[in-house]
């Protein structure tokens, strides 16, 4: 191996390894990254550090400064245009896998989704913690099986992007206790037999369905931070002393409108209503406490079902493996 290929490997081993640790939130309250304390970590010089360093920028994670580089703050309104362009994305590659999946594609997918309810018990909960993280890591495989499937190195180069914004924007690992996945193996179900039976516009619509829930949780959890962390880089948000129990109950424009007590304020501040019925962005009008409703109108439960960190999530450049290691880790 020539030394150009050697510096070639170190960075995009550094690269991977420090896009894993920014979709993990890891780095999110420290303070610059260092190519000097970096390149001693990984026992390199600092040219490929700089190098691994400058494609994360380009990717849109960090920031270049005058010491070293900064993590990319964004705001919940610009999260939120990302998980809707990604949806858009997704929904386009479970249409484009239902027309050009292989039956080694539908062989993976179902063994995938197959395995994925064999961990969980009856009610779509997992009996342990091990279990609960083998079940996203599982749907997270689930997921870029169906990428892979749609055959377009395109939709797969900018997913692979847009997973890291979201991630390092709205890094969040939902406790075990309580959780129940049925609602997503249930979703899960129904975008497979889309797929197995080749309607394209059904896989289309059943991800859009499905990724909405994932948005909208992770939207709550963004939110929540807003609220309870003065100064957050949202932005002052109007009740930000109300209590933290809050829950996303539609939208205003693209800003996610909240329910916090019995205040429901929008992210840009201003106060919606203070009691009766929130209309959401397009659905019928809802104002109970711990529902999550979507801009079309779909919702989950504040505690139950949501799957946060269930989308593309593995953070490599390759398709997924087969078969799937148990248990995996869900960053």
């Amino acid at each position: 191996m020539s030394a150009e290929d050697t510096r070639m490997s170190a960075r995009d081993a550094i690269y991977s390894a420090l896009r894993r640790r920014l979709m993990a939130g890891h780095y999110r309250e420290a303070g610059p990254l260092v190519p000097t304390a970096l390149s001693e970590e990984f026992g390199v010089s600092r040219t490929p550090v700089r190098e691994a360093l400058a494609l994360l920028e380009r990717d849109g994670l960090l920031i270049a400064g005058s010491r070293g580089f900064t993590v990319r703050r964004r705001s919940i309104e610009e999260t939120l245009e990302i998980f809707e362009v990604r949806a858009v994305l997704d929904s386009a590659a479970a249409s484009a896998a239902a027309l050009q999946r292989s039956s080694i594609d539908l062989a993976k997918l179902e063994e995938l989704h197959r395995r994925a309810t064999a961990v969980t018990d009856a009610d779509g909960t997992a009996p342990d913690e091990t279990a609960h993280q083998a079940v996203r890591a599982l749907f997270n495989q689930w997921h870029d099986c169906i990428r892979a499937a749609a055959h377009n190195r395109t939709i797969l180069s900018v997913l692979h992007t847009l997973d890291a914004q979201v991630k390092s924007s709205a890094p969040w690992t939902p406790a075990p206790a309580a959780t129940s996945f049925a609602d997503s193996h249930a979703e899960h179900a129904r975008i497979l037999d889309a797929i197995r039976r080749t309607d394209a516009e059904a896989a289309r619509t059943e991800m859009l369905d499905h990724l909405a829930r994932d948005r909208d949780v992770r939207v709550r959890h963004l939110v929540a931070q807003s609220l309870e962390l003065p100064g957050d880089e949202a932005g002052p948000v109007d009740g930000q002393a109300i209590s933290p129990r809050i829950t996303v109950v539609g939208l205003t424009g693209t800003a996610p409108v909240v329910r916090a007590a019995d205040a429901v304020v929008s992210t840009t501040g201003a106060v919606i209503s203070t009691s009766g019925p929130v209309a959401n962005h397009a659905g019928p009008p809802v104002a109970t406490a711990g529902s999550l409703v979507s801009a079309a109108g779909s919702g989950a439960d504040a505690a139950g079902s949501a799957f946060g960190g269930d989308i593309g999530s593995t953070g490599d450049d390759t398709a997924p493996g087969f078969p799937v290691p148990l248990p995996g880790e869900c960053p």
